[in-house]
């Protein structure tokens, strides 16, 4: 399992080990960086695989001991990690419900990880030549599943708050903005960056609140105060358009994540609140109209993976999830042995069966993306 300290050496061009114990090392070296792990459940799968930790004595996580010891790294453990996976997702969020999961235990996890990642960052700064952020990920959520996930950036110069705010404290964006903006007058500057909007099932552009109200001037006032940027293009494809709303566009089909959107899937939502081009349209709409533009965006790129290591070339591209899709097999870079019992037939969602192998459609993924800024020097405050 990589460390913040693992990943900032990546960063700055050394090799370090990739869960699926194969040694990955980037083309040159990047000029700044983020570790963004996420503010939900920080720091319990550590905790959990460790056998000597209070979390781990608890029976609910007993699958996790010891693994990531290097005897358990290998493809073998795969339905231990995933099974381990879905326990954090679903049985956790139980458990600190019910009492039988202590959330005092839990937060001091959360902060010890944070604490971590905080020092690692200040470590690894250095003005010139290599910069840091601290940062997490919001993992917020809509009811119906679209993740609403943002990137949250620190201006830094040690500068953060003792715990990041959540799903746990909010699954509204609306609540993450409040924080950010008393954040701010306690002179903690922060921005907040939306990433994988295509997966959002509709809810990241829409013309609505949390709460279905329209939006106003304040709702659009403080969006752009906290989200000046937007991820146009990641691991899990691109977010600029789709086919549907643009019918006119060749290249609207470049690299969208072909699974969550094909015709009749429930996760697809409504393309146009989906994606940045139905966002740039609804902002230009509401300025045309006397509004305040909520959407009056720049873009970056991301990497999105969980491996600590950033996979931004398709000929060195060691898959997002380690183990999960390390082999050639598993990353789709070739086929899958099929037989007559697994051969493709057409799903009645459209999804293609064969491809449906692939946990979380790894082979639609590819190598992306990279943030570029322009900066007069590699500061944290130039950048």
């Amino acid at each position: 399992m990589a460390t913040p300290d693992d990943s900032y050496h990546y960063a700055k061009g050394e090799a370090i080990k990739h869960p699926g114990q194969v040694d990955v090392q980037l083309r040159e070296p990047l000029d700044f960086y983020a570790v963004t792990d996420h503010a939900m459940f920080l720091g319990m799968v550590a905790a959990a695989a460790d056998p000597t930790s209070e979390l781990s004595k608890l029976d609910l996580y007993k699958s996790f001991h010891n693994l990531n010891a290097p005897e358990n790294m290998g493809t073998d453990s795969i339905d231990n990690r995933l099974q381990g996976f879905y326990t954090v997702m679903s049985e956790t969020p139980k458990g600190l419900a019910d009492g039988s999961i202590d959330k005092d235990m839990a937060t001091d996890i959360a902060r010890s990880a944070w604490l971590d990642t905080i020092r690692a960052a200040e470590r690894h700064n250095d003005p010139g030549k290599f910069t840091t952020f601290i940062a997490y990920e919001y993992t917020g959520s809509a009811a119906t599943y679209g993740p609403l996930h943002r990137n949250i950036i620190f201006k830094g110069n040690g500068r953060a708050p003792s715990t990041p705010f959540s799903r746990y404290h909010s699954q509204d964006p609306d609540g993450l903005w409040g924080w950010m903006d008393d954040l701010r007058k306690q002179g903690i500057e922060s921005l907040a960056i939306p990433h994988n909007s295509n997966m959002s099932v509709g809810q990241m552009f829409t013309t609505t609140d949390w709460f279905g109200n329209p939006i106003d001037d304040a709702y659009a006032d403080q969006r752009m105060r906290n989200e000046p940027l937007v991820e146009i293009t990641q691991i899990k494809g691109t977010s600029e358009t789709h086919p549907a709303p643009s019918p006119n566009d060749e290249w609207a089909d470049f690299e969208i994540l072909s699974w969550m959107s094909v015709p009749g899937n429930p996760l697809a939502g409504a393309p146009e609140a989906n994606y940045i081009r139905g966002a740039l349209q609804q902002g230009l709409g509401r300025e045309a109209a006397g509004g305040v533009n909520p959407y009056k965006l720049r873009f970056i790129g991301s990497s999105e993976t969980h491996t600590g290591a950033t996979p931004d070339e398709e000929s060195n591209y060691p898959a997002k999830n380690g183990i999960l899709d390390i082999t050639s097999a598993q990353k789709g870079s070739i086929p899958l042995p099929v037989d007559d019992a697994t051969a493709p037939q057409e799903a009645d969602n459209g999804i293609q069966q064969s491809d449906m192998k692939y946990a979380d459609g790894y082979i639609t993924w590819g190598a992306s993306g990279l943030a570029g800024v322009w900066a007069e020097e590699n500061t944290r405050e130039a950048i």
